[in-house]
């Protein structure tokens, strides 16, 4: 198995010894929930990952078998659906790479 790659965040390492802890800490109104760079590269780790894990699904014999049997009208609008996500994620680069503080 392959081991998960080295990431460049981090989110803490705050435990809680009970579930009551873990409820008063999100409950805790002073909290600050600010998002930051850490959070937000999380979230998109979990995206793509959460992704990957589903698009395996396509992969499966079970769907794999019904590809000869798609029209080329069908392909073009499973290409399309890809390419907009490609070309979303596109734009996403491209808007953070304009406006990083270096």
């Amino acid at each position: 198995m392959e081991a998960p790659p080295t990431v460049p965040y981090s989110l803490g390492d705050k435990h809680y010894d009970t579930l009551e802890e873990s409820i008063a800490d999100l409950k805790n109104p002073d909290k600050d929930c600010s998002y930051t760079p850490d959070t937000l590269l999380a979230d998109i780790d979990g995206f793509v990952q959460t992704f990957h894990k589903g698009f395996a699904w396509y992969h499966d014999p079970f769907c794999t078998i019904v590809f000869p049997h798609i029209s080329k009208v069908q392909f073009e609008f499973v290409r399309q659906r890809f390419e907009s996500i490609s070309s979303a994620m596109a734009d996403l680069l491209n808007q953070m790479e304009r406006t990083i503080n270096v």
